[in-house]
Order: structure tokens, then sequence, then C-alpha cells
């Protein structure tokens, strides 16, 4: 990094990526603002928590940068299903579609293969050359991943664990990873083209300023940098519609694992996912922002009604993911490194144009690490088989293994890992989110770790869980406050 225009500091002691073990180099959230406190400056502060963001994090601190990052929620807040942006693309945008394939082939078979999923599609008429040979492309790649008779699949990935897995990783290689928490203000000193950033925690209220070499903003970011007077110091790219998720109880969808798209009034699309028999997932994009929730209601009902199921109630509802655009760059404003994003399985791109600024055009080639939720030889063989031993029912481990993947190895070491908490729930996941994922509060515990806003009857699981969550002392008992738990889980 000797010619990084990041490396403004110099360094001390070794590097403090390269530990052995999941938890060995992560330090609490308390050690980190301990860390700020005592003057710990970095290379590089990341603003925004999403796909781009944590990548560029991580692949810095690889390359021996000491970063930050900032993010006012927690990693994958703002994360969707990309069966919906893939089939948005295909109905909006089937070319922009096509110029990206090879990166979104690329990600999910060798990037988070163990993220990837095929699901069985049943697609709406096309409209259009560009439209029906995109989503010939998208079968293509859902046949080189899944069974060869799946012939009209459509390939999915899990980004919101994505996310996740990439922050730990990144942690695990010394970044610093602080959801909840936003920039107070950011000066820029003039002779050195450093910076200054306040970094306030949300949960206390309280600020550390700490310096800064240079800062990347992730698309996702919408909150405005501004200076101690309140003037924005740059202009962030403008905030994106996001999609709306909607989850619900439904009679007579069939077994199959399937997804569908529904043209609505109005020019919007629709698409309905069926998550297990009797539960689906209603996703509505380019609906109109102001919609109220009674449009909303009836809206998901179109489109459960037109994928052959009867809305029976809604389970909980959220705003994930955006509307993407086909430009994609790397803009360097006086050392503010913003990002536009063309798709989410664009985010390598994204990465490889902000190493080409830090690190120059002889960017080193790194190997490749393993996601820390990848599997490993016999892994989920000899998990089944303890928690089997300890008495868990099969439907608890599968409902496990589809939140971990390959992080489930380290259930076992935690104390009483096997215990359920409630219906489908660990005591060791909580414990594993508590570490691996830093939750510092209980909607981030529902909605990230575990995502139990797709389980029906999700309110009688969270008394429980926030019981334990509190016991663990990572989260003080205002942080895992019920009541706002269903708030946050029951809004538009």
């Amino acid at each position: 990094m000797s010619s990084s225009w990041l490396s403004l500091y110099p360094r001390e002691g070794d590097t403090p990526h390269g530990h052995e073990g999941p938890f060995s180099s992560l330090m609490t959230r308390k050690e980190a603002f301990g860390a700020m406190e005592n003057g710990l400056r970095f290379d590089l502060i990341v603003f925004g928590c999403g796909l781009s963001g944590i990548a560029v994090a991580r692949e810095a601190a690889l390359a021996g940068a000491r970063v930050l990052v900032v993010e006012p929620a927690y990693p994958g807040s703002n994360a969707g299903a990309w069966r919906d942006s893939l089939l948005r693309e295909v109905s909006r945008s089937p070319w922009s579609l096509l110029r990206s394939w090879g990166d979104l082939q690329r990600i999910l078979t060798s990037f988070a293969p163990h993220l990837t999923k095929v699901r069985p599609y049943e697609g709406a008429g096309r409209r259009g050359f560009g439209s029906r040979l995109a989503l010939r492309r998208l079968h293509t790649i859902a046949r080189s991943i899944g069974s060869p008779e799946i012939a009209t699949g459509i390939p999915d990935s899990d980004e919101r664990t994505l996310i996740r897995e990439l922050a730990l990783a990144a942690r695990q290689e010394g970044v610093f990873v602080m959801g909840a928490t936003t920039a107070g203000f950011v000066e820029r000193d003039v002779e050195s083209g450093t910076f200054r950033i306040a970094v306030r925690d949300l949960l206390s209220d309280e600020q550390r300023v700490v310096g800064g070499g240079g800062i990347f903003v992730d698309p996702t970011f919408s909150q405005s940098l501004v200076s101690r007077i309140g003037t924005p110091i740059t202009k962030l790219p403008r905030v994106v519609r996001p999609h709306l998720a909607v989850v619900c109880s439904v009679e007579g969808s069939r077994e199959l694992d399937f997804v569908r798209d529904v043209e609505l009034a109005g020019g919007g699309l629709g698409t309905v996912c069926q998550l297990c028999p009797g539960v689906v997932e209603v996703t509505l994009l380019d609906v109109n922002g102001g919609a109220d929730s009674a449009t909303v209601s009836s809206l998901v009902r179109q489109v459960c009604e037109a994928s052959g199921s009867t809305f029976i109630r809604e389970v909980s509802r959220r705003s994930v993911g955006s509307v993407y655009g086909g430009h994609i760059a790397v803009e360097n404003r006086r050392g503010i490194l913003i990002a536009h994003d063309g798709a989410p399985w664009r985010f390598l791109t994204v990465v490889q144009k902000t190493l080409t600024y830090i690190e120059g055009d002889e960017t080193a080639r790194r190997s490749r690490r393993p996601l820390p939720g990848e599997w490993r030889g016999g892994e989920r063989e000899e998990f089944v088989e303890k928690a089997r031993s300890a008495g868990v029912c099969a439907d608890t481990i599968a409902a496990v293994i589809e939140r971990w993947h390959g992080r489930v190895r380290y259930i076992p070491e935690m104390e009483r890992g096997f215990e359920e908490v409630c219906s489908g729930v660990l005591r060791g996941e909580i414990a594993l989110a508590v570490l691996s994922d830093q939750v510092s509060s209980l909607e981030e515990l529902l909605f990230g770790s575990l995502a139990l806003h797709t389980v029906p009857g999700w309110r009688e699981l969270v008394a429980p869980i926030a019981a334990v969550l509190v016991e663990t002392g990572a989260v003080p008992s205002e942080a895992a406050a019920i009541e706002r738990a269903f708030a946050a889980m029951s809004a538009a």
C-alpha cells in the first residue's frame, strides 16, 4: 500500500488480518469505540454496509489498509432477493442484463455458490427479443448450477446473508464494521487531503472523532455527508425507490418452490416466490412510492391470485433493495469515492474500479479466501448428526442450516448451543449472531441473522428470543424492546 493515496499514516505493528479461527481477531463494539477514542486513524472510511461497501472494505483490508465501515442500520438491512432484480431487468432493461450476465454467473458459481439457489420460474409472456434472450441466458446459468431438468429455472442469491458473510470476513481481516452509527460531521484537511469524521453511536448518542485518509460511499448510503455547520461536502447519488416485500399466508399454492412475475396495473411489476408451502413473498417493483396501505394490500392480493393462490393474511412487510440503473462507475471527488451500482451482481466491478484508485493500475492479484459460511467436506453431515443426537428435530435442523449455511460448524461450540429457545430457533444461533454478526438490537437479530419476518406466527417467538439476547450481555434491555420490534416488523 506504499503507493496508495490512502496510505497517509504510518503503519503501527503487524497488519490485523491473517488470524486463524472464526472469532480470534474480532473485537467487540465497546473495544472498537475505545480504540477510536484513543486516536486510532483509518486509511479508508466506508459509508454504507451494502454489497459494494463491505466488499471494498474487505479487499482494502486484504491490501493492508485499516478500514472503518459506518452503517446507520445493520449489515444487510437494505438487501433483497436477486430474483426480483433479475426479473425486473428482464422486463425493463434486458440489454443491461445481457451485458452483465458474465458477472452474475461468476458470483453465483464461484464467489458465493453456497448462497445460490435455483427456483423454477413460471413467467408471464415476455415482450421483445431482448427479454426472451435475457431469460434464456438466466436459464443457462440456472442449468449450470442446478438440476439439469430445471429448464426454466431462475438463479437466486440470498443477498442479506452474503452481506453478513462479507461483514464477518472483513472483521476477520481487521475491519471495524460498526452498525447503528452515522457521521455527525465530515471535515476536510485542505493541506493533507485527509478527513476528520465524527462517528456517532446511535445507541448511546455519543460520538468519536477519527481521521481518515479517504472515503468510499456505498450506493445504498443515503445520508448526506455534512460539515459542522450542516453544509454538504459532496453531492451523493439520488435516493432510489426501494422495493416493497410482503410475506403472506396463502391457500391453494402448489408445493413447488416457484417464482412468477405479474404485470400490475399502472405499469408496475410484482413477483411472487413460495418460501414454503402456505407462505409466499410478494415483491412490488416500480410501484408508486406514495401508495397507501390499502393500495398495497390490493396489489398483493392481485399478485397472489395471478399465481393461483388465495390470500389469507399478511405476515410482515418491509422495504428492500432498490431500483438499479444501467450506469456503473466510481467517481473520485477529491478523495471521496462515490459508487454508482448498475445492479447488485455488479459489486465486484465496483470493487475492481475502486481498487484501481486505491492501488493504482498495478493492482496485485490476491488469492480468494473462502467466505465463513462456505461448506467444507463432511461438515453438513457432521452437524446434522450432532443436532440429531442432541434431540433437535429435522425441521429445525433444516431451518438453522438455511440461515447459517457452513457457519453452523460453530453452533456446537456455544454454551447450550443445541437448546431450543422456541420453535425452530436454537440458543447457539443467538450466541453466534452476537459473536459473528455483532447484533446490537432485537430488530437486527430478528430481521437480519434469523430472518424470522418470513415465519407465520413470529410474534410468539419474540419474547423468549429477546430474553436470551439480553442474557448474553451484548445488547441492553432497552435495545431488546419487544414493542419496538413488533412495530418495525409490521410497518410498511
